[in-house]
């Protein structure tokens, strides 16, 4: 499985002193912008989940989406964990050199996976809807926006948010635990490596990057967000890492 942050600090040091695109892109944001397109977000968790399960993506996409999940200390097989998503196409902005800034929201899902790594774990599969599941599901959406410099793009995380849906109040929910990071051939900063943590005190989180962060290479950088969670019941513990980057 792959690490979002070792793949992070992997890519910085192949790139070493590479600058992709060291020019500012003060040029581009001086130029006159308009919205050629735009379409209200889906935030509805539900149709959220039925787009995802129906395969609903507006850009083809290379999004890592993946599920680690434990019981009692003991690794769950991946492919017996369900792990979906779906990608919108929020906006699009055109400046006066013709060229297209693209703003999308990858949100990805993670089935009752209390209830599947219990039925992974004596051989079983069960399949679950979103609404309808008696225990935990996790979820998680990157906003971020693409843009061109030089022919090449980059993209440029705005927020994650998610969390984590309890249905069975038996469930406690610990060690909450989401990471965000950015990396690799940047532009206008070289190689870089930007990764932050947090710590919510909730099921439900928002968090934006620092500002100070810059956009890197779609081709050889790396965006987007890993969540943690502990959860126990009776004398079961679990524990999920949802994984969601390009």
């Amino acid at each position: 499985m792959k690490n979002l942050f070792k793949v992070f600090f992997l890519v910085a040091f192949l790139l070493g002193s590479l600058a992709v695109g060291q020019t500012t892109n003060a040029t581009q944001h001086s130029k006159e912008e308009k919205i050629v397109y735009k379409k209200a977000e889906i935030k509805d968790l539900e149709k959220l989940y039925e787009r995802a399960k129906d395969n609903i993506n507006d850009r083809k996409t290379e999004f890592n989406t993946e599920a680690e999940v434990t019981l009692n200390n003991k690794k769950i097989d991946e492919e017996k964990v369900d792990v979906s998503s779906t990608t919108q196409l929020l906006e699009q902005k055109e400046d006066s050199s013709g060229e297209i800034e693209s703003y999308y929201a990858t949100t990805t899902f993670v089935d009752d996976f209390t209830t599947q790594a219990e039925a992974a774990s004596s051989g079983s599969r069960n399949a679950n809807k979103w609404d309808s599941s008696k225990g935990v599901k996790a979820y998680s959406t990157v906003y971020y926006n693409i843009s061109t410099q030089d022919t090449v793009p980059f993209h440029d995380m705005t927020k994650v948010t998610g969390g984590w849906t309890r249905d069975d109040s038996s469930i406690a929910l610990s060690g909450r635990k989401v990471e965000l990071g950015q990396s690799g051939g940047s532009k206008g900063c070289g190689a870089v490596s930007q990764s932050k943590s947090y710590s919510p005190t909730g099921n439900t989180y928002s968090y934006t990057p620092p500002s100070s962060w810059c956009p890197v290479s779609t081709k050889v950088g790396s965006i987007g967000t890993n969540s943690t969670v502990t959860l126990k019941r009776g004398g079961s513990t679990w524990t999920l890492k949802l994984v969601n980057n390009n």
